[in-house]
């Protein structure tokens, strides 16, 4: 008696415990999908800072140019207004110089531009990895958690078996 008693709290414990893993299951999963999609915005976000980044070096390489343009214009009236002769070699030589420094400024626009550019999509990749090395591990847990629960399955079968062997008039014994 004092077996079949320890038998049927043994099946409840177990039933317990399947339903236990099949609702910590869930969770996980919900949880799981929660922080994928966090990782995708993060994702996304990164790779708009990338594209702002982009947008935001080639303004800067415009306005540039424009300021070079008007420069040139307004220093090329001023010095017609003073009778100058721009085509002269030290008047060529300045506005190559100033020609020059434009280039060099723009290039390093560029560069800065491109850093920034590069910079959001190494996050953006990273963001990716996470999220990639987060499902690997979920799914790690998730196939230990059912080996688990495997293993206590037939733990309780077996401890079922034997009180099932002890009782009196079991179907197990012959006789």
């Amino acid at each position: 008696m004092c077996n079949a008693v320890g038998a049927v709290f043994s099946a409840i414990s177990t039933a317990f415990s399947v339903v236990g893993y099949f609702q910590q299951q869930k969770n996980q999963r919900q949880q799981q999908n929660y922080e994928q999609m966090a990782y995708e915005m993060q994702r996304r976000q990164e790779e708009e800072n990338a594209k702002q980044a982009m947008l935001a070096m080639q303004q800067k390489i415009n306005d540039r140019k424009r300021d070079y343009l008007r420069n040139m214009k307004s220093n090329k009236v001023a010095l017609a207004a003073g009778n100058v002769d721009l085509d002269s070699p030290s008047f060529g030589a300045f506005f190559k110089a100033s020609k020059k420094t434009a280039k060099q400024d723009i290039r390093r626009l560029q560069v800065n531009g491109l850093a920034d550019v590069v910079s959001s999509q190494r996050a953006a990749q990273q963001t990716s990895m996470a999220a990639q090395a987060s499902a690997s591990g979920f799914k790690a847990r998730q196939t230990a958690a059912r080996y688990g629960m495997y293993g206590n399955l037939a733990s309780a079968g077996g401890d079922l078996v034997k009180a099932a062997q002890g009782a009196k008039g079991s179907f197990f014994t012959s006789g």
